[in-house]
């Protein structure tokens, strides 16, 4: 279940998504849901008697981590095929651009949050497309089986790493 929108408007559901409207605490409130994924800015304000579903949370995702040689990937800066074929110097600056701000919060920061922050292609971030490829797969978001190495020949070829 989801309250939020296909974030490509051509996308579209498996047939195992269901949409409602409203906050995610007020459905947890009435029953219509038994568990839920927050972070937490949504358990803001939160009232009532939350109760982790998994206990020692930060262990766990700290174990999570260890076996999966990442973490899970939230944001990733993309560009089209189109775009990176015909502007690749441009991107090329773009992508440079993004590399001193990265690399000072990740010294600034410390343990998950240190490692989540990434810049470049590294075997950390192909273990965490793998995972979510491997995901998305069994969960019918994906429907076609593809690759890490299918994703990025364009980047590497044109941006010259991995």
């Amino acid at each position: 279940m989801t309250t939020e929108e296909p974030h490509v408007a051509s996308y579209v559901e498996p047939p195992n998504v269901e949409r409602t409207s409203g906050k995610v605490l007020e459905l947890m409130r009435h029953d219509n849901v038994a568990a839920a994924v927050l972070g937490p800015p949504a358990l803001d304000g939160a009232e009532g008697p939350l109760v982790p579903i998994i206990p020692d949370w930060r262990e766990a995702e700290e174990a999570w981590g260890a076996r999966h040689r990442t973490v899970p990937i939230n944001h990733m800066l993309t560009v089209r095929r189109d775009l990176l074929e015909a502007e690749s110097e441009t991107v090329a600056e773009l992508y440079q651009a993004f590399r001193a701000p990265i690399e000072a919060r990740k010294d600034s920061d410390t343990g998950t949050r240190a490692r989540a922050l990434r810049f470049g292609v590294s075997d950390e971030l192909v273990a965490g497309l793998q995972v979510a490829i491997d995901y998305a797969l069994a969960q019918e978001v994906i429907r076609t089986p593809v690759t890490v190495d299918e994703l990025l020949p364009d980047f590497t070829r044109l941006l010259g790493e991995r």
